[in-house]
């Protein structure tokens, strides 16, 4: 087992890379212990999102950055722009509603004070999606490329679903459970009109939506590489949607919407949320999940030679057996269980593999 030590080891080869070689002890070199056990930060956090959660270390490429990523922030700050016009022009339509005698099912008292206000609202949305980003890489990943398609694509997510919401409550004009109560008051009558499809349950479950699957991913919670996982993983991954089922339960509590407007605005968030996730990452399936697609011509070289060649990976391992037992001191056969035990060491970056990629074509033996 790899000693959890704060030094970093690096592992690299200074000869050519085949993925059929067999010969493993001359390929990775062990270092001398001065440049094998510092690695500065940055270059921590240009390699650390390199290393993931399965048992066979493969290069990710670091280049990631193509211009069209310009044009998606363009599209998201388009749209907001798009609704927040939208919003202050657009009235909703007006329906017959039966005024002698008052429907009952618009008489409920209006409620001044709100259990999830709107900044509260934004917290959920926005800012715990946000600071659990930094936090994953900050504290484990450190990836920019994660960073960058982990909020383009929230906000993608988040302002497509509003403008989708804010379009269909003008369209419909549906009364809120206590519209009688804001027209006695004189008072937010217009809001009165918008009660289908709930924005607060919209947007809660487009941000935390989103926030499960990311954690869902970097937990390796459906990973089918990985078995079951543990039940604390799965009730940590889920507990972002629980915080937007309270949302949208509150605001049936305060008669702002009826639970079919809830239940209408949970579905329109969590489908875009699953959408927008979906653009910039893999299958929660899939043994890359937590790691960032790209747009890179590197990106699809690392493709092809990660599915064309995947004896590539076990070579890998066979290569890293001579380090891992010096490191370890002992004279005993490194078994399969300690390369799948270290490799929690490769993910954490305390082991940085730095080895030219596979080439194209295998060499004979």
């Amino acid at each position: 087992m790899i000693p959890r030590a704060r030094s970093k080891l690096r592992l690299s080869s200074s000869s050519s890379y085949s993925p059929v070689q067999s010969d493993s002890a001359e390929l990775f070199p062990i270092l001398d212990s001065a440049t094998s056990t510092t690695v500065a930060m940055s270059t921590m956090r240009k390699f650390l999102s390199e290393h993931f959660c399965v048992p066979v270390p493969v290069l990710f490429p670091t280049r990631w950055f193509v211009k069209s990523y310009i044009i998606d922030w363009a599209t998201v700050f388009v749209i907001f722009v798009v609704m927040i016009f939208f919003n202050q022009v657009a009235a909703p339509r007006s329906r017959y509603i039966q005024s002698e005698p008052r429907d009952a099912a618009y008489g409920y008292p209006f409620q001044h004070s709100e259990i999830v206000p709107v900044w509260l609202l934004l917290m959920f949305t926005l800012a715990v999606p946000l600071v659990s980003f930094t936090f994953f890489n900050a504290v484990y990943y450190r990836s920019l490329h994660d960073m960058h398609h982990a909020t383009t694509g929230l906000c993608f997510s988040v302002v497509v679903a509003n403008i989708i919401v804010d379009i269909v409550k003008v369209s419909v004009g549906y009364y809120r459970p206590d519209y009688w109560s804001r027209v006695d008051n004189g008072s937010l009558v217009v809001e009165g009109r918008k009660s289908w499809p709930s924005g607060h349950a919209e947007l809660s479950f487009t941000g935390l939506v989103y926030l499960s699957l990311y954690m869902s991913a970097k937990l390796g919670l459906f990973r089918k590489d990985r078995g079951s996982a543990p039940f604390w993983r799965a009730l940590l991954c889920a507990s972002p949607v629980s915080l937007a089922v309270f949302t949208a339960a509150s605001r049936v509590v305060d008669y702002r919407h009826h639970p079919a407007d809830v239940i209408t605005g949970a579905v329109i968030g969590s489908m875009i949320a699953i959408w927008g996730y979906f653009v910039n990452y893999p299958s929660l399936f899939d043994p890359f999940a937590h790691l960032p697609l790209s747009r890179h011509p590197d990106y699809f070289l690392w493709l092809q030679k990660t599915w064309t060649h995947p004896q590539n990976a076990a070579m890998v391992l066979m290569n890293l057996a001579p380090y891992f037992q010096q490191v370890t001191s002992t004279t005993e056969t490194l078994g399969s269980t300690a390369l799948l035990s270290s490799s929690r060491d490769i993910e954490r970056g305390n082991i940085i593999l730095d080895f030219p990629a596979p080439s194209s074509t295998p060499q004979p033996t």
